[in-house]
């Protein structure tokens, strides 16, 4: 880790602490399949692989069947592939087996597999060849979990760190300069977390209530807002918004929203969480705010 300490991540449950400087360059596939990236300024630094299994698998033979394949791949292009370790491995968090391989880059990995889903993860810290990341790699494995507790699934991106229920399924994402979104869905049901950043320029001119009722307008279009008002004790550091679904058959049934905006002064960030659902009553809109960190 470099000097100054290291922060979380974490992505569809599964979390870890990373070296600062290390940021997400890819993402793709969703709870049971995936595979995600984190660069610093040079290259590729972490690769995470993750895919649910129906049983427990024997790791030492799911371990040379990945190492034939990554000897063959090296073979075509003609470079040298060495293993220079592997054992088992003991951590607080997984338990599975350690390797190190060396090509055109020195990588070292831990594969195992959850006790508790059988969610198989291979996590690949990279180097470049011939440079001494081990001690970086086991304080990144050291720290590896998957789930949390309290039954809760945890998402750390860009330290947009917040927790959602297991029930809710990734549905989309946007990562963007000064605005972080995630879409979810339970059934027919949407809900949103959103992070804005420099909230002082945001709000320079307007208020918190003035800027909600703005940002809902043109985030969720489809919605008429019925009312706007600030969370009881906390005047303009959180605001309420709440509205109707529309739309073109008068007998559909309309979903109802909600959503609670407000202002952290600490990180300047502006955090929303917005439900669309069914069921006007039974919101569980403060159970997903309960979940958000934001300082």
């Amino acid at each position: 880790m470099k000097p100054g300490g290291s922060n979380q991540f974490a992505w569809q449950g599964i979390s870890f602490l990373k070296p600062e400087g290390w940021d997400l360059g890819k993402v793709e596939g969703d709870e049971n399949k995936g595979y995600l990236r984190l660069d610093d300024h040079l290259f590729c630094r972490l690769e995470m692989r993750w895919q649910k299994q129906l049983r427990s698998l024997a790791l030492e033979k799911v371990l040379t069947k990945h190492l034939r394949a990554l000897a063959r791949k090296a073979r075509k292009r003609k470079i040298d592939f060495t293993i220079l370790d592997r054992g088992e491995y003991k951590g607080k968090g997984v338990k599975g087996i350690y390797f190190v391989w060396e090509s055109d880059f020195r990588v070292v990995n831990v594969i195992g597999q959850c006790p508790k889903c059988r969610r198989l993860v291979l996590v690949s810290v990279l180097g470049k060849r011939g440079e001494n990341i081990e001690e970086v790699a086991k304080k990144i494995f050291n720290s590896l979990r998957d789930h949390t507790g309290g039954n809760r699934t945890h998402w750390s991106v860009f330290d947009f760190d917040f927790t959602t229920p297991p029930e809710l399924r990734l549905s989309g994402h946007v990562f963007l300069s000064g605005h972080l979104r995630f879409d979810f869905l339970q059934g027919k049901d949407n809900f949103v977390f959103e992070r804005l950043s420099v909230a002082n320029i945001i709000l320079k001119e307007k208020s918190l209530s003035q800027w909600g009722r703005e940002f809902c307008k043109s985030q969720f279009k489809s919605v008429d807002i019925e009312i706007i008002y600030p969370r009881e004790g906390d005047s303009e550091e959180g605001v309420y918004v709440k509205g109707r679904e529309r739309g073109k058959v008068r007998l559909l049934k309309k979903r109802f929203f909600k959503s609670l905006f407000w202002h952290c002064q600490k990180t300047n960030h502006i955090f929303a969480v917005a439900e669309l659902a069914k069921k006007q009553e039974g919101s569980c809109l403060d159970n997903l705010v309960s979940g958000v960190r934001c300082h």
